[in-house]
């Protein structure tokens, strides 16, 4: 997953098959302040019909309230 700013930097990046693991904080640790931010998650979803594999990009904001 890939996390940026409403100015388009990237503040976050993780390669955890986790999505959900952002916890509000920089790549270096520091807390981000409240906000908006948009991610980018890499993800795979497999096909109801056949037993291959798609990968795909999901993205959207996210509000971060503190």
């Amino acid at each position: 997953i890939e996390i940026y700013n409403r100015y388009g930097l990237k503040v976050y990046q993780s390669g955890s098959s986790n999505i959900l693991s952002w916890d509000g904080r920089s790549s270096s640790g520091s807390e981000m302040p409240s906000g908006t931010y948009y991610y980018l998650a890499k993800v795979s979803l497999q096909r109801l019909d056949k037993k291959d594999e798609v990968p795909t990009t999901i993205k959207g904001w996210i509000e971060l309230v503190r």
